[in-house]
């Protein structure tokens, strides 16, 4: 397999997406780090299903989770939230810039940071998540998925 930047496999890429977490966890304004994740989380699905377009498409319409990755990544990728086969993100938004907040936090949900970093999520994944879930708790989220299905995708290898 060849290597581009120094990573091989899906492996290592989800290696520097729990880094990329950690970073995010630590400071959950980092707006680079932040895009960072999610285009590379996207981007895994894609090493993980090399050639195979329609088995990530069919990834992203059964799971709010990859609804919401595609649409950060997507989005961040051509600087518009507006492609019509998305519709999990309305909005994204640093915290502070709102002043006081607007919204009611989701049911159990305490602020993370003044500065972070949130998501305005509509459909399922505002069902699943919350309507504004701090991009954080969306990371940490789809670091879990990914864990488990690449578990998964190996207990189920030939």
């Amino acid at each position: 397999m060849p290597e581009w930047f120094g990573f091989r496999s899906p492996q290592e890429l989800l290696a520097k997406l729990e880094r990329e977490l950690t970073r995010l966890q630590q400071n959950p304004s980092d707006g680079d780090t932040t895009f960072n994740f999610f285009i590379t989380a996207w981007s895994l699905v894609d090493w993980l299903h090399p050639g195979n377009p329609s088995a990530r498409e069919a990834l992203r319409a059964n799971h709010p989770i990859l609804q919401v990755v595609a649409h950060l990544a997507d989005g961040a990728k051509h600087f518009q939230l507006g492609n019509p086969k998305h519709r999990s993100v309305l909005n994204t938004a640093r915290g502070a810039n709102w002043g006081a907040w607007p919204m009611p936090m989701n049911p159990g949900q305490r602020p993370v940071s003044p500065s972070a970093l949130f998501v305005h999520l509509d459909g399922d994944a505002a069902k699943e998540f919350g309507s504004f879930p701090a991009a954080v708790k969306l990371a940490e989220a789809t670091l879990a998925w990914l864990r488990d299905y690449i578990t998964t995708m190996r207990q189920n290898a030939p």
